[in-house]
């Protein structure tokens, strides 16, 4: 017996002297002598503060008192204590190795920023950007699609941005006239924010794009434009001008 006693001292005494008087101070009840009661062997400090890890509430006056040992120093003496395999002597700690596994199972893999499980900053309209360029992309595809025989003229942007006229008869496949014809707006840096959420400037937004597409502006249907201008407005698509893409309409 006290041979064992001996080698759990010289196995103390090897601890680092951070280690040493944290357990000096905050001796584990694990190990204390067999027949004898916790409460007898208990120091100044753990009548204060049973456990240094967490806040405590003042008896008295019911206030709330920050832990004794940071969030930072607690991390550091789990590290210390698990390299030197006493990590269970410890009190509980959020920032135990358990703990920290429990947190991984219980929540996942979170990235920062993703909005995921935490709270979004910013403004209202901020927070609901994203969905409304998924609304209005929708409604605009599914509108074009609607009134696709009403088109009276197909267009092709140059890479001179000059447009080449064309005829529905004379389309091709890279133009987007072909069966189950789908339309995509994408990178749209050149439009006026300030008149964009009024429908005006869609179909200059539609005719910078260097690729093939069905001029908006040609449509000569007053419920397709009305429509349009209503789901525009309806959705308050109004952004800044660092904002891109700027409208998507999804296949």
């Amino acid at each position: 017996m006290a041979s064992l006693s001996q080698k759990h001292i010289q196995l103390a005494l090897a601890l680092p002297p951070r280690l040493r008087t944290f357990f000096a101070r905050y001796p584990p009840a694990t190990i204390v002598p067999a027949g004898v009661p916790p409460e007898a062997v208990k120091t100044a400090y753990q009548e204060e503060t049973p456990n240094p890890f967490l806040p405590l509430k003042h008896p008295a006056t019911g206030k709330w008192h920050d832990p004794k040992y940071s969030l930072r120093r607690q991390a550091e003496l789990v590290k210390l204590a698990r390299e030197h395999g006493v990590e269970e002597l410890l009190p509980f700690t959020h920032k135990g190795t358990e703990e920290r596994l429990r947190k991984r199972v219980e929540l996942g893999l979170r990235v920062k920023g993703t909005g995921v499980g935490e709270h979004v900053k910013g403004h209202k309209h901020e927070r609901q950007l994203v969905a409304k360029y998924v609304v209005v992309g929708f409604v605009v595809a599914y509108l074009l699609e609607l009134y696709m025989g009403k088109l009276t003229g197909v267009f092709r942007v140059r890479q001179d941005g000059n447009e080449e006229k064309g005829h529905a008869r004379d389309a091709r496949s890279y133009q987007g006239m072909e069966e189950g014809w789908k339309a995509e707006l994408d990178q749209v840096p050149q439009v006026n924010d300030q008149k964009l959420w009024r429908g005006w400037s869609l179909p200059k937004a539609a005719r910078c794009i260097d690729c093939t597409i069905i001029n908006v502006q040609k449509l000569q249907d007053t419920s397709f434009r009305l429509l349009l201008n209503v789901a525009m407005c309806i959705c308050r698509f109004r952004v800044s001008r660092q904002s891109t893409p700027l409208l998507f309409l999804y296949h």
